[in-house]
């Protein structure tokens, strides 16, 4: 695959890419109806899923019930409200 400063090193203005080049960009990114995302990739989800480790489908269904019965849970408000909430 190719890195993204390379892909900026070949569309620089005044540049004249050529096919093989601009096709390396398409083929550098992640399509999602086309590519399968690995796992591995998620940045996070081995340490969330520990989380759940040794939970029972009850455990599961009591943690669902619980954050749909929270109110707040899903009132995000404004785009400030959310800023707020989760940055940027």
């Amino acid at each position: 695959m190719t890195s993204r400063a390379q892909l900026q090193r070949w569309f620089i203005t005044g540049a004249k890419p050529t096919q093989e080049q601009f096709s390396q960009v398409f083929q550098s990114f992640f399509h999602l109806e086309e590519d399968t995302l690995p796992l591995s990739k998620i940045e996070g989800l081995e340490s969330l899923l520990a989380q759940f480790a040794g939970l029972t489908a009850d455990d599961v269904a009591a943690l669902i019930a619980a954050h749909n019965a929270d109110s707040a849970s899903h009132n995000i408000g404004t785009i400030a409200d959310f800023t707020a909430q989760f940055g940027d």
